[in-house]
């Protein structure tokens, strides 16, 4: 737990560099759809290679329990099926939208994700949301939109 804040942090700081990158791409000749090539290529030989690793890890346990790699229920695999269909289209239209709008605009909109979060946390989850997260995305997008 006390690892997800740093991790998300990265995550955030990735993201916004890998924005970056693609727009410079573009702008120097590549194509929205090269660039998506490109970089899912790399993505998934990437995490092919941390998950081996992980699967390693996991059978050189001595508990002989499952420490990594744990297999869901059927509807635990629809969820995931789920989840990889809108990461897919996520990026899908990240990717194009660093092509056909700027940067700016990309990061406002990228400012309402804490708000999605609290709302579909609140209406999926049924996890209390305090009012002052719901405030404080709002100023986010505000202060965003501002800017």
């Amino acid at each position: 737990r006390s690892l997800g804040l740093p991790l998300a942090t990265l995550s955030m700081v990735l993201v916004s560099a890998d924005g970056v990158l693609v727009k410079l791409g573009i702008q120097a000749g590549a194509s929205p759809a090269t660039a998506l090539v490109f970089k899912y290529m790399a993505a998934t030989a990437s995490l092919t290679i941390i998950l081996l690793l992980l699967q390693l890890l996991d059978r050189i346990g001595a508990s002989g329990e499952h420490k990594f790699i744990t297999w869901p229920t059927a509807a635990g695999w629809k969820h995931i099926a789920a989840a990889t269909a809108a990461t897919t289209g996520a990026e899908l239209c990240y990717t194009f939208g660093f092509a056909l709008t700027t940067s700016a605009n990309i990061v406002a909109f990228a400012s309402l994700a804490p708000l999605w979060a609290a709302f579909l946390s609140k209406a999926v989850l049924k996890v209390h949301v305090p009012p002052r997260t719901f405030a404080a995305s709002l100023a986010a997008l505000v202060g965003s939109i501002v800017v």
